[in-house]
């Protein structure tokens, strides 16, 4: 009887374990999504072509082995395309990995810089640092590969999907997957670090 309890007391402490990692994962999520929208809102109001945005889909790639050690920073390329509200595309924006800026272009042809690159670039890196760091991964020498989505129409569900698994855990042992959807805006992200890539 005791046993039981002790078995029934041990999976209750796993299940609020694990309940905790998925908040914790949700809540660096949300800041990774709140720096996303903040490049979309920035490439709107300094963009002399007023338009609205509907929806915008965000490419991040990082592969450290690019630079040097000096500045891990030059390994981060972010990629992002804006789309009004009847699905026209109105900008996008790339940033340059060496000046450490985000550079736009609207659906006129004109170019702009974004006025708050730095800080932008820092709060997508700072997000995804702090998210795999809580997964127990060693940033540094981490290759990184995500796409992002958002839907400003689209009503926000009240229980995200996510889940975290392995990519043929046969072959790639150290290649991992995070998914999450909460139906407005929606990101799958995967990595692999520097070392098990070249083994």
């Amino acid at each position: 009887m005791d046993g039981q309890q002790s078995d029934e007391s041990s999976k209750k402490i796993f299940e609020l374990i694990e309940e905790n990692k998925k908040r914790q994962v949700e809540f660096l999520i949300d800041k990774l999504q709140v720096v996303l929208y903040r490049i979309a809102i920035n490439a709107k109001e300094m963009d002399t072509n007023k338009f609205e945005i509907g929806e915008y889909f965000t490419i991040i790639d990082r592969r450290p082995d690019k630079c040097g050690n000096e500045d891990i920073r030059c390994g981060y390329n972010i990629e992002i395309f804006l789309y009004g509200k009847y699905k026209n595309k109105v900008a996008e924006c790339r940033s340059d990995p060496l000046s450490y800026k985000i550079k736009c272009i609207d659906y006129s042809g004109r170019s702009f810089e974004l006025s708050d690159s730095s800080s932008l670039i820092g709060g997508i890196e700072s997000s995804i640092s702090e998210l795999l760091r809580d997964m127990g991964e060693k940033y540094n020498n981490i290759n990184i590969g995500a796409g992002a989505s958002m839907y400003l129409d689209k009503p926000i569900k009240d229980n995200p999907e996510i889940s975290i698994y392995k990519v043929n855990p046969e072959i790639d042992k150290d290649v991992y997957v995070l998914s999450y959807d909460n139906g407005r805006f929606n990101i799958t992200m995967a990595w692999q670090s520097e070392e098990s890539s070249k083994s």
